[in-house]
């Protein structure tokens, strides 16, 4: 089963912890980041289209040195506001 939102941890080849989200979560995440004063080190982007019913998956790539821990909690309080599929990390 995907997920609707993927965090990834920082590792060798990128620094910044990074959310894959789909579509119709994208503004509400950004939005929901930005509250809780997370900033976006970059422009988010598209990656692809995860197929029929999915959408586009969108990158968000969070400041080097925010703390993975302050961001699961986020990510875990913000999957039951909105009711989606989410792993803690």
């Amino acid at each position: 089963m995907l997920q609707d939102i993927i965090l990834i941890p920082p590792y060798h080849e990128q620094a910044q912890p990074t959310f894959l989200v789909i579509e119709p979560l994208l503004k509400p995440l950004l939005a929901a980041l930005q509250t809780a004063g997370f900033e976006v080190w970059e422009q988010p982007h598209s990656l692809k289209d995860e197929g029929p019913g999915r959408g586009l998956l969108t990158e968000i790539r969070i400041k080097n040195g925010t703390s993975l821990e302050a961001l699961e909690r986020f990510l875990e309080e913000f999957s039951e506001k909105h009711c989606v599929h989410a792993p803690a990390h």
